[in-house]
Formats: C-alpha cells, structure tokens, sequence
C-alpha cells in the first residue's frame, strides 16, 4: 500500500507544507520575513486558488493561532472566499502557552471536521 501511495503522491499547492493526509501549514508560518498586506493577500489569494484547483469540491477549515484580541488580517482575507476560520489566542494572560482547556478545543475541532464526509474536507493550519 506504501508503494501505491508514493506512486500517485500528489505534491502540496506551492506555499503550502503537508504536515499529514488532509493538514496543510502555510510557509510563511516558518519565516521571520513580514509581508506588507497587499503582498499579503495576493500571498493568501494565490494559495486559495491553487487549493480549489486541486480540490474542487473540498471544503476548508483554518485554524490561526493569532495575537492580540483583533480579528487577524487571515481571517478578514479568507472569509473573503467561504473558507471557515477557527482564531485561537497566541498567548494566554500574558503567557506564550495556551490553557488546556483551548488545546482540547482545537483537537477536537480538528478531528470532528477531519472526519467528516471523508476526504472533501481539508484543514490548513495557519500557525
């Protein structure tokens, strides 16, 4: 079954990292390098594009973990295309770590819109 899977592995969009089957992390996640926002949405949009190309009729769930209390620039960009955005606080109080009650919030999410209608669902994390 190995073999069968790399024999039809189908590369990610460009931009986009696997993480496992159906769970994306954009790349910008891994650099230090600050977009300005028009750089930004073409980013956003040009991934979009690519991620309907390869799957027509797949529904997207991002989940952002953001900082700060205001809506994130991600969320206002991609409800701009019917994708749902799941925003989660970067930090806690004041500190960088997430309380477990948010932590299980975000696992159960995930896993209860992995496991619907099979694979026409994907997740893409927005770190």
């Amino acid at each position: 079954m190995a073999l069968f899977r790399r024999f039809f592995y189908r590369k990610p969009p460009d931009r986009l990292l696997e993480i496992s089957e159906r769970v994306y992390v954009f790349d910008c996640c891994f650099s230090t390098d600050v977009l300005e926002e028009d750089e930004y949405k073409m980013y956003m949009g040009s991934i979009v594009a690519q991620l309907q190309d390869y799957y027509p009729d797949a529904s997207f769930m991002v989940f952002n973990f953001r900082e700060g209390e205001r809506r994130s620039q991600i969320s206002d960009i991609l409800s701009e295309y019917d994708m749902t955005v799941m925003d989660y606080p970067r930090q806690h109080e004041g500190c960088p770590l997430l309380p477990l009650e948010m932590i299980h919030h975000f696992l159960r999410s995930s896993e209860s819109w992995l496991s619907l209608a099979g694979a026409t669902k994907r997740a893409v994390d927005a770190l």
